[in-house]
C-alpha cells in the first residue's frame, strides 16, 4: 500500500495553510501543476512543471468540455499534460474511474508510470493515499492505482473490451490513429460516456479513413459530441523555422507532413505495419545505447546489448561503394531475435569489411552474412583475405564465368535475387507483426516510414529508381529518393540467422567461381 499517513487524505483536517492550498489545487488544476508537480526530462532531469500558454488553454478545455479530440504535432508535451490532468482529477475528486489506452499495453502502462512519477513529487499533505501495491512504498501496481477516495486509474490493453465499464468517468485514448481496435473501443465506451462520462482522444495524423480521422472530421462538422482542438507546432515559443527545417531533414517530407504539420495523408502503401514501427520507436525512445562509435563518414555504430556467451550471433550487411547516395549498413541479431547493435554510414568497402570483422569478434565470432551483389564481392574477398572463417554460406543457382547455364553451387555470402528479396522482406515483416524479433535500430525505424509498395507492387524505398512521378503523392521536390540500406541489413540478418547448416567451412566458392574453389 502507498502513503499510510491518513491525516493527509481527502476529508481529513489539515493545517490552515495546507487546507487553503489543498482547496486552491482542487479548484485550479493549472495552479496545482505549476506549483506542486515536477516532471522528469532527458536533458535536465527532474524539473518543475512549467506550462506553455497553449497547454494551459488545453487543460481549461478538459475542465469545460466533456469530450474532446486533439489533433497534435509530436513533441508538444500533450501526453504529459493529459497525465497531469488525470492525476489532478483523481487526487482531488472521489469515485473517479479513469481508463488509459494507447497503441500497446506497455505504452498505456508507460502513461501510468509517468503519473506515478508526478505523484511522488507532490508534497505529502496533497497526496491521496493509495490502497493497492505490494509494499509500503509502491504507488499502486504496474497497471492500476487505487486511491482511498475510491478513485482509480487503470492502464489497459487496446482491445474492444477495454472500455466496457459501468462507471467510466474518463476515457483517454492516446495516439488513437494507431490503435487498430479504436472503433470497437469507442463503440463499447459510448453507452457509459452518454450517461455522464468524459473522453480525451489525442493523436498525430496517420492516414485517412481510420477511427481518428473519421472522428476528427465529424467533430469539425459537429456531427458528433467531440470538441475538436488542433494544435500547431508554432504554439511552442521555443520552436522556430530553424527547428522545423532541422526536424524536416530528420523525419523526411512525409513524416513531417503527418507528425508535425498534422496533415492527414494516405498511408496504406507502407510495407510494414506503422503501428508496429511506432511501437518500436516509442520503446527505443525509452532506452539509450550502451556504446556508440563513429565509423566512416557520419556513420555511427549503436550498441544496445553486450555480448552474451550463451547466445549465437549473426551480422547481416548491406554494402555500398561509400561514394554514391547509398550507405553501407549492418545489423547484429542473436538467436532469440534480439538486435544488439547496428550501423549505417558512408564507408569504403575495405573499411566496412574491417568494421564487420571487428564487431564479429566482439560477439564471439558472429556469423557475417554480407550481401554479395555488386561491390559486396569485394567485401567478401577481404573477409576471406583476413581469415575470418564464420561467413554465411548457402546453396544457390548461379551463373559462373566459364559456364552458359545456371547450376546449384555452395555460395558464400547472401545473394539477393528477386525471389530471395521478397522472401527476406516478407519474413522480416511477419516477424515484426508477430513480435518474434526485437529490433533496436533507429536507422531502420526512419527508413520504414518511407518504405512502400510501388506501382508494380514491389517493396521499395519511396522515390528510389524511376517509379515515382511528380504527380504522385509520394513525390518530394528536392528530395525525391529515400533509402532502404538499414532495412536490407535487418532483413539479411534476420533471414540468415534462421537458416539451418549455415556455418562456413572455409571451402565455399564466391558467386562467380572465386576464392577457395576446388
Amino acid at each position: 500500500m502507498g502513503i499510510s499517513n491518513k491525516n493527509y487524505h481527502f476529508g481529513f483536517i489539515r493545517s490552515g495553510h495546507e487546507a487553503s492550498e489543498w482547496m486552491k489545487c482542487r479548484k485550479n488544476p493549472i495552479y496545482f501543476m505549476k506549483t506542486y508537480l515536477k516532471i522528469t526530462t532527458l536533458k535536465y532531469g527532474q524539473v518543475p512543471f512549467s506550462l506553455f500558454l497553449f497547454q494551459e488553454m488545453l487543460i481549461q478545455t478538459f475542465t469545460r468540455k466533456r469530450n474532446s479530440i486533439i489533433l497534435k504535432p509530436r513533441q508538444m508535451g500533450i501526453t504529459t499534460i493529459v497525465c497531469a490532468y488525470v492525476l489532478w482529477l483523481c487526487i482531488f475528486h472521489s469515485h473517479k474511474n479513469v481508463i488509459l489506452i494507447s497503441i500497446k499495453f506497455s505504452t498505456s502502462k508507460g502513461m501510468l508510470k509517468k503519473i506515478k512519477e508526478m505523484y511522488r513529487t507532490m508534497p505529502d499533505f496533497l497526496k491521496e493515499p493509495t490502497t493497492n501495491g505490494s509494499t509500503q512504498t509502491d504507488v499502486g501496481t504496474a497497471s492500476c492505482i487505487e486511491f482511498v477516495n475510491k478513485s482509480t486509474i487503470t492502464a489497459v490493453a487496446s482491445s474492444e473490451e477495454a472500455a466496457r465499464s459501468e462507471a467510466l468517468s474518463l476515457l483517454v485514448m492516446d495516439e488513437a490513429a494507431f490503435i487498430k481496435q479504436a472503433d470497437g473501443i469507442w463503440a463499447a465506451a459510448r453507452p457509459t460516456l452518454s450517461t455522464g462520462g468524459s473522453s480525451i482522444i489525442l493523436s498525430t495524423a496517420f492516414g485517412m479513413g481510420n477511427f481518428f480521422h473519421s472522428a476528427w472530421m465529424s467533430a469539425c462538422t459537429k456531427e458528433n459530441l467531440l470538441y475538436p482542438v488542433q494544435l500547431n507546432w508554432r504554439m511552442r515559443p521555443d520552436y522556430d523555422d530553424k527547428w522545423y527545417q532541422e526536424t524536416k531533414m530528420d523525419l523526411g517530407f512525409k513524416r513531417t507532413m503527418q507528425e508535425i504539420d498534422c496533415d492527414f495523408l494516405q498511408s496504406g502503401m507502407n510495407v510494414f505495419d506503422m503501428n508496429k514501427i511506432r511501437a518500436i520507436e516509442d520503446r527505443m525512445n525509452g532506452q539509450s545505447p550502451i556504446h556508440t562509435e563513429q565509423a566512416g563518414f557520419e556513420g555511427i555504430v549503436y550498441q544496445y546489448h553486450p555480448y552474451d556467451p550463451t547466445r549465437v550471433y549473426t551480422i547481416g550487411a548491406d554494402i555500398a561503394t561509400g561514394r554514391a547516395k547509398d550507405n553501407s549498413a549492418f545489423s547484429i541479431y542473436d538467436d532469440r531475435g534480439l538486435e544488439v547493435a547496428c550501423y549505417k554510414g558512408k564507408i569504403l568497402p575495405r573499411q566496412f569489411a574491417h568494421l564487420l570483422i571487428k564487431w564479429g569478434h566482439k560477439y564471439g565470432q558472429a556469423m557475417i552474412s554480407p550481401e554479395i551483389n555488386g561491390i559486396g564481392e569485394g567485401v567478401l574477398a577481404i573477409l576471406q583475405e583476413m581469415g575470418y572463417q564464420n561467413v554465411y554460406n548457402d546453396v544457390a543457382k548461379v551463373l559462373k564465368m566459364d559456364e552458359w547455364q545456371h547450376r546449384e553451387s555452395d555460395v558464400m555470402g547472401w545473394l539477393t535475387t528477386g525471389k530471395s528479396r521478397h522472401q527476406m522482406i516478407t519474413g522480416f515483416d511477419y516477424d515484426i507483426e508477430n513480435e518474434l524479433i526485437t529490433p533496436n535500430n533507429p536507422y531502420f525505424v526512419k527508413e520504414a516510414m518511407t518504405f512502400i509498395y510501388d506501382g508494380m507492387n514491389r517493396p521499395v524505398a519511396m522515390g528510389k529508381g524511376s517509379n515515382v512521378s511528380k504527380s504522385s503523392e509520394f513525390y518530394d521536390e528536392g528530395k525525391t529518393s529515400y533509402s532502404d540500406d538499414a532495412i536490407m541489413g535487418e532483413c539479411i540478418a534476420n533471414e540468415t540467422r534462421k537458416k539451418p547448416n549455415r556455418f562456413s567451412t572455409g571451402n565455399s566458392t564466391g558467386v562467380f567461381g572465386g576464392w577457395g574453389a576446388n
